[in-house]
């Protein structure tokens, strides 16, 4: 399966690809400075990376919760233990671990944890099928 550069492209990197991004958008349609970027992209139909990694990056999480990653990857995080119990809800949270510097902060460790954390109980929920939880992060993330 082909995947683009970007996919793949560091957190650290992002940035300075969504502007290659933006410009890449503004030579193939033809269009001027006074359109903004989000406008060319709708227009082309490609997401935003800073969207399409959030994305990626949610799904990642997700196979890390059904353990369908390799153990190096799985040792990388750890279940919360919620005191509470919430009868409504079965999903499952990771913990998330005290940043001491910048840097941890755009970790796939600290960062994955923390959204997935942030996403709607009904992606977290048990026996969702990766396909079902892609298309329940497509509509968070309006793809």
């Amino acid at each position: 399966m082909y995947s683009p550069v970007w996919d793949t492209c560091s957190n650290y990197l992002i940035e300075n690809v969504q502007k290659l991004q933006n410009r890449a958008a503004r030579i193939i349609s033809g269009k001027t400075y006074d359109i903004r970027s989000f406008e060319i992209l709708a227009d082309l139909g490609w997401q935003p990376l800073e969207e399409r990694m959030k994305f990626k990056k949610a799904v990642f999480m997700y196979n890390i919760k059904l353990n369908n990653l390799n153990e190096p990857m799985k040792n990388m995080f750890e279940m919360s233990h919620n005191e509470l119990h919430n009868l409504r809800s079965n999903a499952v949270n990771f913990h998330i671990p005290k940043p001491k510097t910048h840097l941890m902060k755009k970790s796939i460790s600290y960062s994955g944890a923390l959204l997935w954390n942030s996403l709607p109980s009904s992606a977290k929920e048990r026996g969702v099928t990766v396909n079902q939880c892609k298309s329940i992060l497509g509509s968070e993330y309006s793809f």
